[in-house]
């Protein structure tokens, strides 16, 4: 099996450059299509530093976003209109929106210099239109809280046409990388007979939840059906269920074919159960809240949602951290390569490494 992974990227050049200057992580990475055309460029140590800069960016502005809902929910902001109350998510999506230009120049360079060996395709020309369907539907949205202009139904159009876009970018991911892998390493006969179609559910009730949850909110918030809230959260819980059972088969998998320890399949079924339970925890209270079933303030039944939001601000910070050692190591490995360069006495320790 290693064998057949080594043949893999050292028959492949671009691969092989990118394992020779940024090891495993630079391959995962590359094995992301979205993300190739943009390190090929920029190199992964910066990638990774604006990413944790964007990640950290994008908590912050959840975070003011969310508590400044759950105050007015709370009725602890009554002088301000939803559109202001919404100010963080308008931040984060102008930022957003700068951040796909950039992203989109950087596909289009891709395109002009490397021609046909470029890995740039249209899916990459699918993320500014995501972008500003998002921020169309937020805006209606805000709008729409303030003055009960519009249908629901039509408020949510935007967000769908998101989704939509968003299902046609994933279609190759319906059956996940890691069995792609191991389909492509050991054959047929490492796969579990009930790996695939369960991840292959997982993946498209994942795809479908957002879409189902947001027809069926605008629905009960125009009246045209007299469901309950849980009713309307159904697609939410699935979601979070079938998230979970996708990671515990995920994780099955690597085990089986020798990509992770039982160690590594017992923390990352700890993550996923804890993060399935947080969304469960949201939709639940949430759902409750609105029938009258309870009378918890907004700020308790989101306690899930601040707890997400201030988990990515701390990752962010351990993803500085982490590119400011992959550049440290990388300045000492090219340090490395041209000493071995002139000293041939080296040479055969530079191979090695």
């Amino acid at each position: 099996k290693r064998i057949s992974e080594a043949y893999v990227v050292l028959s492949d050049a671009q691969k092989r450059a990118v394992y020779d200057k940024h090891g495993d992580q630079g391959l995962e990475f590359m094995n992301n299509d979205m993300a190739a055309p943009v390190i090929d460029q920029v190199g992964l140590t910066l990638l990774l530093q604006a990413g944790a800069v964007m990640l950290f960016f994008t908590a912050a502005c959840a975070l003011a976003a969310t508590s400044s809902v759950a105050s007015k929910l709370d009725g602890k902001l009554t002088s301000w209109s939803w559109a202001t109350a919404l100010w963080g998510l308008w931040l984060w999506e102008a930022a957003g929106m700068f951040v796909v230009v950039t992203y989109v120049g950087l596909v289009v360079n891709s395109l002009i210099n490397d021609g046909e060996n470029s890995r740039a395709n249209l899916r990459h020309f699918a993320v500014p239109c995501v972008i500003a369907l998002y921020f169309t539907f937020t805006v209606l949205f805000g709008i729409n809280l303030d003055h009960h202009s519009m249908k629901w139904i039509v408020v949510v159009i935007p967000l769908l046409a998101a989704e939509f876009f968003v299902i046609l970018a994933s279609h190759r991911s319906v059956i996940p990388r890691e069995v792609r892998q191991a389909l492509l390493i050991n054959g047929l006969t490492t796969i579990a007979d009930y790996a695939v179609p369960c991840l292959v559910a997982a993946r498209m009730v994942g795809l479908f939840v957002r879409p189902a949850f947001a027809v069926l909110a605008a629905l009960r918030a125009d009246q045209a059906t007299h469901m309950s809230w849980m009713a309307v959260a159904l697609p939410l819980i699935f979601g979070a269920l079938a998230s979970f059972g996708q990671s515990w088969v995920i994780m099955n998998l690597n085990v089986d074919n020798g990509r992770a320890t039982n160690k590594d399949r017992v923390n990352g079924l700890i993550g996923a159960l804890f993060t399935a339970s947080l969304i469960l925890y949201t939709a639940i209270a949430g759902a409750l809240r609105i029938d009258g079933y309870i009378s918890w303030k907004w700020a308790t039944c989101l306690a899930a949602v601040f707890a997400v939001e201030t988990g990515m601000l701390v990752s962010a910070v351990i993803l500085l951290f982490v590119a400011a050692h992959l550049k440290h190591r990388n300045s000492q490995f090219e340090q490395f390569r041209e000493t071995a360069a002139t000293d041939s006495p080296r040479e055969g320790a530079y191979n090695q490494a």
